[in-house]
């Protein structure tokens, strides 16, 4: 299943590998549900990369695609555990291709105690260019007003995609970037990064195209809502 343009990082043992490979079979099966566990275990696996290196005390933004939320996303989460230091940003982007934007079409963003941020994270299935992360990362580091680290999370990256990253921040902002991998890839197919995740994650997902995938709420973000909601009108009460 493997391709010879994949390399993986030194952390990434053989039962990640085995999980990359079953999430590449399902792209194959078009199983959505097999494949949404699986990419939500691959999430299980980089976040247990990432707690090790995550700060021990302050709040902990974790920043998210509408198509990742309650697969990806939900493994990370559950991985890094940050109980009452989190705070999830999910963000509905209208991808163009042709013009390399993905505006922001819809968010749900958690309010900030803001000094006491401490930590930043990105999570995005796959990163080819910098398109969609830089305009998340870009919206989100608006509202802090101290620099804190910034990891960028996601199962593939293409091999020039730090880089890019990089390019499209300020050297102060870039510096602080992190990225936490299983697998570089070296190819691509147009857009689509090869092997990569198996195609596009939207359909993949069961989400539709990249249109329907932005009408979709995600469950992680109306159950925290509802929590949200609850907390305040009690505090209010």
């Amino acid at each position: 299943m493997n391709k010879p343009s994949r390399t993986y990082e030194p952390w990434v043992n053989d039962a990640v590998k085995r999980r990359m490979d079953l999430l590449l079979a399902a792209a194959v099966d078009h199983a959505t549900t097999a494949y949404r566990e699986w990419m939500k275990a691959l999430g299980g696996d980089l976040g247990a990369q990432l707690k090790s290196i995550l700060p021990s005390d302050g709040q902990i933004v974790v920043v998210t695609t509408v198509e990742d939320a309650d697969f990806l996303s939900q493994g990370v989460l559950g991985a890094i555990d940050a109980g009452e230091r989190l705070r999830l940003f999910c963000y509905w982007n209208e991808r163009n291709a042709e013009r390399d934007i993905a505006p922001i079409i819809s968010k749900y963003e958690e309010p900030l105690d803001e000094p006491r941020v401490s930590a930043v994270v990105v999570v995005k299935s796959v990163i080819s260019g910098a398109c969609v992360v830089r305009t998340n990362l870009t919206e989100t580091l608006a509202k802090l007003r101290h620099n804190v680290p910034v990891f960028v999370v996601a199962p593939v990256m293409h091999a020039d995609a730090r880089k890019k990253l990089r390019r499209e921040f300020d050297r102060q902002v870039a510096d602080r970037f992190r990225f936490i991998t299983c697998a570089i890839d070296s190819e691509k197919d147009g857009e689509n990064v090869q092997p990569g995740i198996g195609g596009s994650v939207y359909e993949l997902l069961g989400l539709g195209d990249k249109h329907t995938k932005n009408r979709v709420r995600p469950t992680i973000v109306a159950e925290r809502s509802a929590l949200h909601s609850k907390r305040s009108n009690d505090a209010s009460a």
